[in-house]
C-alpha cells in the first residue's frame, strides 16, 4: 500500500524503453486518477519504436506526457535515461514535490534516487522483480510490477509517511518520516510568515480571513495546489497558527465568536 497525505504532490517518471509493456503500469495510474494532489506524469522512450506502439492509448487516457528520445548509434537507452534524469532534477528544483515515483528496472537510476532523497523527498520505485538490489535498496519503497494489481493507494489527512508492503527499508522509512515532518514544519513557518507580511497593516494586526486568503494565493503560486490546513496536520486555521508559535492573538478584541475576524500578529519583543 502507498499511503499519500491528502493533497500531496507526486511525480511519476516512466522509463518506457526499459519497462516495455504498458499493461502493468496502467494498474497504478488507474488508482492515482482520483488523487487530488498535483500529479505530473511523463513517459520517456523512442515513440517511433515498434515495442512502444501499445502505449499510445494509455498516454492519452491518463494524460501522460510522452518525452521522445532519439536512439543513439550505440543504444537508444542512454538518451532516454539522460532525459529522465535531467527532468527529475529540474522538477526537484522548480516544483514543490512530496513524492517521486520512478518506473524502471535500470540500476543506473540508483544515484538519482539517492540525490532526490537527500533533498527530503520520498522516492518510490516500480520495476521488475529481477531489478538489482542496489536499485531496490535505494528507494524508500520498491514495488514489483507484477504486484501492482494488488497495490492500493490510501489518502490520509496527516503529512506523515506510511509505506507498507513491497520491499520497504524500515530504517529508510523512519528517516523519511522524520525528514517529512521537519520539511512540513519549516514550510509551514515560511508560508504563514510570508502570507502575514503580505497583508499586515501598520499596526501589525491581520484577521484570520485575510491570512487564509493570502495562504490560498501563495499555495497556488508556490505549491501549485489549493491551501488546506490538513496538509499540515491541522483541522482549522486557528490551530495551524498556534502550531507555528510565532503569532499572538489580540486579547482586547471584543468579538471573539467570528473566527474569520479574529486578529493576530507576529509576537512582539518583550
Amino acid at each position: 500500500m502507498i499511503d499519500l497525505p491528502e493533497g500531496a504532490s507526486i511525480i511519476i517518471l516512466i522509463d518506457a524503453d526499459n519497462i516495455g509493456s504498458s499493461q502493468e503500469i496502467e494498474q497504478i495510474l488507474k488508482k492515482l486518477r482520483f488523487h487530488r494532489g498535483l500529479v505530473i506524469k511523463r513517459a520517456y522512450g523512442d515513440w517511433f519504436a515498434e515495442q512502444l506502439k501499445g502505449w499510445k492509448p494509455m498516454l492519452t487516457e491518463y494524460e501522460i506526457e510522452p518525452i521522445h528520445s532519439l536512439p543513439t548509434p550505440t543504444s537508444g537507452k542512454n538518451a532516454t535515461d539522460i532525459k529522465l534524469v535531467i527532468d527529475a532534477m529540474d522538477l526537484l528544483h522548480t516544483h514543490k514535490i512530496d513524492y517521486f515515483c520512478i518506473v524502471s528496472s535500470d540500476r543506473d537510476f540508483a544515484p538519482l534516487v539517492r540525490r532526490i532523497k537527500q533533498s527530503g523527498q520520498t522516492v518510490i520505485g516500480i520495476g521488475r522483480q529481477n531489478s538489482a538490489s542496489i536499485l531496490k535498496n535505494a528507494y524508500h519503497q520498491f514495488i514489483n510490477l507484477d504486484q501492482l494489481a494488488n497495490c492500493s493507494i490510501s489518502t490520509t489527512s496527516q503529512p506523515t509517511l506510511q509505506l507498507i508492503s513491497g520491499n520497504t527499508n524500515n530504517s529508510s522509512t523512519n528517516t523519511a518520516k522524520q525528514t517529512n515532518s521537519k520539511t512540513f514544519t519549516k514550510e509551514l513557518l515560511e508560508i504563514t510568515q510570508a502570507a502575514y507580511k503580505n497583508v499586515a497593516s501598520s499596526g501589525g494586526w491581520v484577521t484570520v480571513g485575510q491570512l487564509e486568503a493570502q495562504l490560498n494565493l501563495l499555495c497556488q503560486q508556490k505549491l501549485k495546489q489549493s491551501f488546506s490546513c490538513k496538509l499540515f496536520g491541522c483541522n482549522s486555521l486557528v490551530k495551524l497558527v498556534n502550531k507555528v508559535e510565532v503569532f499572538e492573538w489580540d486579547s482586547k478584541q471584543a468579538d471573539k465568536t467570528n473566527t474569520k475576524n479574529k486578529k493576530l500578529r507576529l509576537k512582539q519583543a518583550a
